[in-house]
């Protein structure tokens, strides 16, 4: 290319699929790239290495990264991408600045072979589904996203590039929102980590402890603060009407025994293990109708995988590998919640039965809750 008169002012590096997961590591160790592209393919977490002044987590890599997925890619999930579009850039102390540095855009209907062109690999046609674009229409949109972020790199001065790099990277954030708000909601592993923190409760111990968040960890799950402990308490009952649930999760492992073992807790209470309303321990409210309960619970992720262990690793024999094929939510939220019966007795129904507010109904019981719940995460 040189002989034919291309001019080396600029060196740019691309790749797609297993060639996109390995490219990074030598551009990572090159001083002649001005940039990267990777398609079907991403930064792996190895390049969250930087931190913002509080101490969260950032990725960083020393030239400007675009990444591009394919909505029906069935190699390189997109459930993966928008796990690096809101660590790159929702994430970033400088999300403007982040969007025109480690951009993501995401093309809808577009698979993981129309990335290239020719005969179907065997693996990729036993793993990919099916596009719902064409190849032609597909590879135009590839190429755009392409050029826009060459261009903002080699013609700094003329902003139209940049400017529209950051609305594509605002397009592909509105189309993952729902798989972004999902696994905020589950407290995802790899946007933070858990605290797993030890904190005193009101009685001198741990076991009824609130975990805080900080800027580098979470203290809780969401899902089970806002929905599961809620449902299990039934405020849309007739029988709590007027009953409000507040409080917060913590996440430790629901085994753990030192240095305490975990437990959900209904404060305000002088009395560290009773159960308010039960047992001669008086209510925390005389009725259900304007009681407001401050409930905390204990939840336990369990991740199959989180995207580390990977069908591509098992196939190629490459131990490092992360290709963001398997899923990266969590298969399990092991929780600890207050039951239907200990939350009304605590609003001043002091005569609730478990056999007619938790009994599941194989059992002879009227309920399931937890099915219930399960239905719930289903339904959102």
């Amino acid at each position: 290319m040189k002989v034919k008169g291309m001019k080396e002012e600029y060196n740019f590096y691309g790749g797609h699929s297993l060639g996109g997961a390995m490219i990074p590591g030598y551009v990572y160790n090159t001083t002649k790239a001005n940039g990267m592209f990777l398609l079907g393919s991403f930064l792996t977490r190895i390049y969250k290495t930087g931190k913002t002044e509080e101490g969260r987590p950032q990725v960083e890599f020393p030239v400007p990264v675009l990444t591009i997925g394919g909505e029906l890619d069935g190699l390189c999930r997109i459930t993966r991408i928008a796990e690096n579009l809101y660590t790159q850039v929702t994430f970033s102390a400088n999300p403007d600045h982040a969007a025109a540095t480690l951009p993501v855009t995401i093309i809808p209907g577009m698979n993981h072979m129309e990335f290239a062109s020719g005969d179907i690999p065997t693996f990729v046609k036993d793993h990919d589904l099916q596009a719902d674009i064409s190849e032609e229409e597909a590879q135009e949109k590839v190429v755009a996203d392409i050029s826009v972020f060459l261009g903002s790199l080699v013609y700094p001065s003329n902003t139209k590039y940049v400017e529209t790099l950051k609305n594509r990277v605002a397009e592909s954030q509105k189309f993952v929102q729902s798989i972004t708000d999902s696994l905020i909601m589950e407290s995802y592993e790899q946007f933070l980590p858990p605290c797993y923190c030890e904190t005193p409760d009101e009685y001198g111990g741990l076991q009824y402890g609130t975990c805080q968040s900080t800027p580098t960890c979470t203290g809780g799950v969401k899902w089970t603060t806002e929905v599961s402990q809620v449902h299990m308490a039934g405020v849309d009952l007739k029988e709590v009407k007027g009953l409000t649930i507040t409080g917060a999760d913590s996440i430790h492992f629901v085994t753990e025994e030192d240095p305490s073992c975990h437990l959900p807790h209904i404060h305000g209470n002088p009395v560290d293990n009773a159960n308010p309303g039960s047992e001669g321990i008086p209510p925390i409210c005389t009725s259900p109708d304007g009681c407001v309960l401050n409930i905390t619970t204990v939840t336990q992720h369990l991740y199959h995988n989180s995207g580390e262990v990977d069908i591509w690793r098992l196939h190629f024999s490459v131990p490092w590998l992360d290709t963001g094929y398997l899923p990266i939510a969590a298969v399990e939220l092991k929780t600890k919640l207050k039951s239907r019966q200990a939350v009304w007795q605590a609003a001043g129904l002091i005569d609730t039965q478990f056999n007619d507010t938790d009994l599941i109904i194989t059992e002879g019981g009227n309920h399931d809750i937890c099915g219930e719940i399960n239905q719930l995460a289903i339904n959102w």
